[in-house]
């Protein structure tokens, strides 16, 4: 992940537009560009959002410090109050997060920090979603078993009849036979526990060799609508799961309402179809 300098940075909310010099920090010489910044962002909350989103997690940084906007900065003691700013983007969107940090990005630009307490707002993971492990194990529990999983399909001293046969020894050994039928842990909305993710492991045959790989299914379901969707061989999600809770989280969260979108689409078209049969 790069950072870029910014300077000049000219903000014209009327005509929805926001530019800025901007320069690689990897690059020499330093060249600056006069760029539009966000262009496919629509309204100018959004690309407000997004730029206040690329100052707190350290994508961009101010050639001069005396910008009000750099007091938001990576690293600057201001953006302790913003340290969950970063993850609730991903969670509420760009107009989401504008809105549920405005008055403190405000509160942080017009009085900065001295007098007052330090406030963290607490970020929608911590305040809407839960997650549970197998029984009796915690998420560190769980991550240790499936890095050994992965230990075993990343043996390239074994053959792929051996991988298979470790690894189910391996569960077995760690596991009771009810928890093999469990998930190895369950991520869901408080405020709406009808939408539950389950997370599997399973082993995967390597399109590109003759080989396996560990991967994951992800079992969704909406009990009150009864519709359920299975993601199936999610080798990407891999690298971004189960190494931070708070990360594998925000990856529930997305397969979440990526099942959330198809749900709508699938019951629209059911509506249709049973409006061309009348």
């Amino acid at each position: 992940m790069g950072s870029d300098y910014i300077k000049n940075l000219r903000m014209d909310r009327k005509n929805n537009i926001m530019t800025a010099d901007i320069a690689d920090m990897r690059s020499y010489p330093i060249t600056f560009d006069n760029v539009e910044l966000y262009k496919k962002k629509e309204s100018f909350e959004e690309k407000y959002s997004a730029l206040i989103f690329d100052i707190v997690s350290g994508m961009l940084h101010f050639t001069n410090s005396s910008h009000r906007l750099a007091k938001l900065g990576f690293g600057e003691k201001t953006s302790v109050e913003l340290q969950n700013y970063y993850d609730d983007y991903r969670v509420l969107g760009s107009l989401g997060v504008y809105k549920k940090y405005e008055n403190k990005i405000n509160q942080i630009l017009n009085n900065g920090i001295d007098g007052r307490k330090l406030e963290i707002i607490p970020s929608e993971l911590e305040l809407h979603y839960k997650m549970e492990t197998l029984p009796n194990k915690n998420f560190k529990d769980v991550s240790k078993l499936f890095y050994s999983l992965e230990s075993i399909t990343e043996n390239n001293s074994l053959s792929i009849e051996e991988k298979k046969q470790l690894y189910e020894e391996m569960l077995n050994k760690e596991l009771s036979k009810e928890d093999r039928e469990r998930p190895l842990f369950v991520q869901y909305n408080k405020d709406n526990p009808d939408i539950i993710v389950s997370v599997y492991p399973i082993i995967k045959k390597n399109t590109y060799k003759e080989d396996v790989f560990l991967s994951y299914y992800f079992d969704i379901k909406n009990i009150k609508t009864n519709f359920e969707k299975i993601y199936d061989d999610i080798g990407m999600m891999i690298s971004y799961i189960l190494d931070d809770e708070l990360r594998t989280q925000q990856v529930l969260h997305g397969m979440e309402q990526q099942f959330i979108k198809d749900e709508k689409l699938e019951m629209s078209k059911k509506q249709e179809e049973e409006q061309e049969i009348e």
